[in-house]
């Protein structure tokens, strides 16, 4: 019998879903270590609730409009990866590597959720982006 591999959507839904359930238990880790198969490890840290300030005042150099200063509260936890997702990691979860510049040991780049491309920069907030 031949089974058809999950689709990277669901993969990443049941991954974020596990994550949420293990962040909060009540002796959740404040880091994490994934073995994603094949000596691929995945390190994440635990992000607790609490209140910040995001974005950058608006006389600091390099200021964008859409970097306006606001303040932040999360009310539960969460798992974030330690460090940018390498291809490596990317393909041992999602089964492909949609960057241009191929190297398993570099981040991972041109990375689309829910058919839109994210940035670089704002990939610490995909999850939210497609988990209902």
């Amino acid at each position: 019998m031949h089974m058809r591999p999950f689709s990277s959507k669901l993969i990443s839904i049941i991954l974020i879903s596990v994550l949420s359930s293990l962040a909060r238990t009540e002796d959740n880790p404040k880091e994490l270590t994934l073995d994603l198969g094949k000596g691929i490890k995945l390190d994440l840290v635990l992000i607790p609730p609490g209140t910040f300030e995001m974005g950058t005042p608006e006389k600091e150099d390099g200021h964008k409009k859409s970097e306006t200063l606001h303040t932040v509260t999360l009310t539960k936890p969460f798992y974030m990866g330690k460090y940018e997702v390498t291809q490596e990691q990317y393909e041992a979860i999602a089964a492909e590597n949609p960057s241009k510049t191929k190297d398993l040991k570099l981040p991972v780049e041109r990375v689309r959720i829910c058919g839109r491309k994210i940035p670089r920069e704002s990939r610490m907030i995909r999850a939210a982006l497609c988990v209902p």
